[in-house]
């Protein structure tokens, strides 16, 4: 009742306006109460989708370099390189080897000796 009413019963509507008045008020706070939590509850399930998608990408990347058999070196520089892109985007997951590579846009040097 607090958030719907104006008061506890100390001060009611009397008159046919005020009523109506105290419904359409009671109305508007109802929705924006609503938006603004919906509102929230959207924010929040981005920010899940988003690590999710963070999650994918760091288990696609130890897939990769473990079927690929890949140096310690060599896997924590990419590991490396992949947080520092995480950092500033947020990719999607990739199924396809190759567009995983270049969607990591890994540095010349760093995609050719993965490559190799």
């Amino acid at each position: 009742t607090t958030l719907t009413t104006v008061g506890y019963g100390d001060v009611s509507a009397g008159t046919m306006a005020e009523q109506m008045f105290s419904i359409a008020t009671m109305m508007i706070g109802v929705t924006w109460y609503a938006f603004m939590v919906s509102s929230v509850s959207s924010i929040m399930a981005s920010f899940d989708q988003s690590s999710e998608k963070e999650a994918k990408k760091r288990e696609s990347l130890s897939q990769f370099i473990r079927t690929h058999k890949i140096s310690q070196d060599l896997s924590r520089k990419m590991n490396k390189y992949l947080e520092l892109q995480l950092l500033t985007i947020h990719p999607a997951h990739e199924e396809d080897t190759m567009e995983f590579l270049d969607e990591l846009a890994l540095p010349a040097s760093l995609h050719a000796k993965v490559i190799l």
